[in-house]
């Protein structure tokens, strides 16, 4: 994290340490020494100390996370395919094993990779919904709770936070959890809003994250977590400034400091020469150490601190800013993943399609007996139509009886598949191909959710993570949106909405939450042939039931017959409705009044002569169908978003419904004596 926090705030400190660390100068960043501040704690007794602790507490966690750290090396190894391997705790590194029969072939049949594919689909498929609780029942703040739902979904497509969650997806499923790191770069441009600064939420790999406590189970419980990770010199000079000494030296190794994945990637690292420096950087909780009593963010680079909040948390962090996501809970710090359990029986498969292959070899190539003497053998090759000379007075050569392999090896590959299927929950169902003589949609559907309940406690982990995530990114926007920024939203059925927000608006209403269930996989075949069902049955009629089958191709039809396009066109005008503006009324109404003075004869009435009452802002035209206007306006006047509406855009949108309604009573008037004429009535346009 660079420059993290830029807003000025006032903060008084005192020392505890031998040599006095004072703090003349009482501006700070939030939170955040500034650099004068920060070059007096370098020197000063209780910066060292905390060098000190710092490092001592990242070798001490280091050293308890290496027995999970080997675990994922394997994992890792097994799902690229490089199978055929073994921990070497002599090199504390992956080894290739010795080959036994140097006539085996290695075969690898990667039964790990598919698993991990459906898992990763699985955990991503769906975006989680999210909605934020207001603090009370006053306007002000359900209208925050409803902007900070708003502002999150933008983030959510911003940010890119399916992407970093596909990476953290695989995370989970290879090494068994994963981490998002949500956090203010002040250097960062937010190019939606044109200013600087902006909320940033990254994948993290476990392999850089750090906590004392293993037995703790819950990340955000433990006294302090830390971010390690290297970077280049120049890097750290061009970040922090004149805080790191022109002639600072590299220290460590990047690619082995941290983690020494060569092994495991089959990665060739011929570099031992130090090329970069390390970064730790630590969250430490209230009461962990009596350096930080009430707690504090700090940052070292090797033996500098570069960044430091020594009374707390900086502003806008109320919790770990690092979340962290589980798979399959062990009762430690640490969760399992899948692999782990599959690996034996993956060597297992290795082994026996070896065997088998090796078999069908020698069967293709079999051995050969011969009286030694009776040819000579270096002649012979595979060649096809070869004669072979035999001496005379010998016999022929004969192939040597090959013994056929027995059934239970088969049996025993079948029995594989089976356990792997039900080790990792993805039997055909979750594999694409529903089991012989199941058509039905409910059955495909208990099929799918009977492979989906093995990864229930991931579910509930990713919408409990995200929930955090969510709630961490409002916060930081409540804090540092000072100037109003772009929020742009692509609601249901396409709409499309871009407001302005500040900080201010959502302070009471960034206890957001995800909703449970909706990061659950649903099968779409499962759900088009509920549709179709229903369809047969005549519980909903056929248009409604193309709209439901969530067919892209069939979109494009349903979205230009019937009344669908009144439908949007309605809801597109509630959209007008809500980011409508007094100067937008008022120019309006200001134009209609000087069209009636300059005499338009568009403005008054052709019969009398008088001034025609100026419409509404968002017009109503002859070819719409009124009667699906109203009912969609209706619909939004019974929502929440209605009660946040100015009485300026209450009034707008009441008048244009008046509008509708005028519209539509002249119509059927004018039906009713067409009919009383006895001729056809008229048709509305767009019924």
């Amino acid at each position: 994290m660079t420059n993290t926090i830029s807003m000025p705030s006032e903060r008084n400190m005192e020392s505890s340490d031998s040599v006095d660390f004072v703090l003349e100068v009482e501006a700070v960043n939030n939170g955040l020494l500034a650099d004068d501040e920060l070059k007096k704690l370098q020197k000063s007794d209780k910066g060292k100390k905390l060098v000190d602790y710092l490092k001592s507490e990242y070798q001490k966690s280091k050293d308890a996370k290496q027995w999970r750290v080997r675990q994922w090396y394997m994992n890792m190894s097994f799902e690229r395919g490089k199978q055929y391997v073994a921990w070497d705790s002599t090199k504390s590194s992956l080894s290739q094993l010795p080959r036994g029969d140097k006539n085996l072939p290695r075969i690898t049949v990667n039964k790990i990779r598919p698993i991990v594919r459906t898992e990763i689909a699985k955990l991503t498929s769906q975006k989680p919904s999210a909605v934020a609780l207001p603090a009370s029942n006053d306007i002000e703040d359900v209208f925050a709770a409803t902007a900070a739902t708003q502002i999150w979904d933008s983030l959510y497509d911003r940010l890119r936070v399916a992407h970093e969650m596909r990476l953290v997806a695989r995370d989970i499923s290879v090494l068994g959890l994963g981490y998002l790191k949500v956090y203010w770069d002040s250097e960062k441009y937010d190019d939606w809003s044109e200013q600087e600064g902006d909320i940033c939420i990254d994948h993290v790999s476990p392999f850089n994250i750090f906590v004392p406590d293993l037995s703790i189970v819950d990340h955000m419980k433990q006294p302090y977590v830390l971010h390690v990770y290297t970077k280049p010199i120049e890097w750290l000079k061009m970040t922090y400034g004149d805080l790191i000494p022109k002639d600072k030296k590299p220290t460590v190794v990047a690619a082995t400091e941290i983690a020494d994945i060569s092994s495991a990637l089959d990665i060739r690292e011929n570099n031992s020469k130090p090329d970069a420096s390390l970064v730790i950087e630590a969250w430490i909780k209230p009461g962990t150490t009596n350096l930080l009593p009430k707690g504090g963010y700090i940052t070292i680079v090797d033996d500098i601190i570069v960044e430091a909040s020594i009374d707390g948390f900086p502003a806008g962090y109320k919790n770990f800013p690092i979340i962290k996501f589980d798979h399959i809970p062990s009762g430690q710090y640490y969760p399992a993943c899948v692999i782990d359990d599959i690996i034996p029986l993956q060597r297992e498969i290795n082994r026996t399609r070896s065997q088998r292959i090796q078999a069908k070899n020698m069967m293709a190539k079999p051995q050969v007996y011969y009286r030694e003497g009776s040819l000579t053998v270096s002649k012979i090759n595979t060649a096809p139509g070869q004669y072979i000379g035999v001496r005379p007075g010998f016999e022929y050569p004969a192939a040597a009886p090959m013994p056929q392999l027995p059934p239970y090896v088969s049996e025993e590959l079948q029995a594989l598949d089976n356990d792997l299927e039900n080790i990792s929950g993805q039997h055909e169902v979750s594999r694409g191909s529903t089991p012989p003589g199941v058509e039905a949609a409910t059955a495909i559907a208990y099929l799918q959710e009977r492979d989906d309940s093995y990864l229930a406690p991931t579910f509930a982990s990713i919408e409990e993570g995200l929930s955090q995530v969510a709630r961490c990114a409002l916060t930081l926007a409540a804090e540092y949106w000072t100037g109003e920024r772009t929020v742009k939203v692509t609601g249901d059925n396409n709409g499309f909405s871009a407001e302005m927000f500040r900080g201010a608006d959502i302070a009471r209403g960034t206890d957001i939450k995800i909703e449970a269930g909706s990061a659950l996989p649903t099968s779409k075949a499962a759900k088009q042939a509920l549709v179709m069902d229903m369809m047969r049955l005549g519980m909903i009629p056929p248009e409604e039931g193309l709209e439901l089958l969530d067919i892209a191709t069939l979109s494009r039809y349903t979205d230009n017959r019937g009344t669908r396009p009144d439908e949007l066109r309605a809801q597109r005008e509630n959209i007008m409705f809500k980011s409508l503006g007094e100067m937008d009324v008022m120019r309006h109404y200001q134009s209609w009044q000087t069209g009636v003075e300059q005499g338009n004869p568009a403005m008054y009435n052709q019969d009398t002569g008088q001034p025609l009452m100026p419409p509404a802002v968002v017009p109503v035209n002859k070819w719409d169908n009124h009667a699906v206007h109203i009912e969609e306006h209706d619909n939004f006047r019974k929502s929440p978003a209605f009660d946040l509406l100015t009485n300026s855009q209450k009034a707008e949108l009441n008048k244009h419904i008046d509008m509708h309604e005028m519209a539509l009573a002249a119509l059927q008037a004018a039906q009713i004596q067409q009919m009383q004429l006895g001729a056809q009535p008229p048709m509305q346009q767009g019924a």
